[in-house]
C-alpha cells in the first residue's frame, strides 16, 4: 500500500520534472528488492512470491506512471531537448533493469514485460 501511495502522490504532485525523478527512485528501490539474493538460490526462490506480488501490485502501475510522466514532460515543457535526454536516460535505465531481471529470471511469466510495453506504448500516443 505504501508503494502505491508513493506512486499516486508522485504523479499528482504537479511538478512534472521532479515526479519523474521520484518515480525512477521508486523503481530503483523495487529493482534492488527484485534482485536481492540472486546469488543465493534458496533465498532467491523463497522471495519469488514477494517479487510476483510486487510486480502485479506496484511495478505495473509504476511503469505506467513513469511512462506518462516522462511523455508529458517531453510534450509540455519549454526545454524539450533536456526532457528528451532525460526520457532517453530513464528508458535506457529501465531497459537495463529489465535485462537484469530476465538474466536472473526474476519473474516467472511475461506479465511484467507486457505491462512495460503497454505502459510506454500508451504514454507515447
Amino acid at each position: 500500500e505504501g508503494m502505491l501511495l508513493a506512486i499516486s502522490t508522485t504523479t499528482t504532485a504537479g511538478d512534472e520534472d521532479p515526479s519523474s525523478a521520484r518515480l525512477m527512485l521508486l523503481l530503483r528501490v523495487l529493482h534492488q528488492v527484485f534482485i536481492e539474493g540472486k546469488d543465493d538460490s534458496e533465498a532467491f526462490e523463497k522471495a519469488a512470491q514477494l517479487r510476483s506480488i510486487l510486480a502485479d501490485v506496484a511495478l505495473i502501475p509504476l511503469f505506467q506512471a513513469l511512462a506518462t510522466s516522462c511523455c508529458s514532460n517531453n510534450n509540455t515543457s519549454s526545454s524539450a531537448g533536456s526532457n528528451e535526454q532525460q526520457r532517453e536516460k530513464y528508458t535506457t535505465e529501465v531497459k537495463e533493469m529489465i535485462d537484469s531481471w530476465k538474466e536472473y529470471s526474476v519473474f516467472d511469466g511475461p506479465t511484467v514485460w507486457e505491462g512495460y510495453k503497454k505502459a510506454w506504448g500508451r504514454a507515447g500516443t
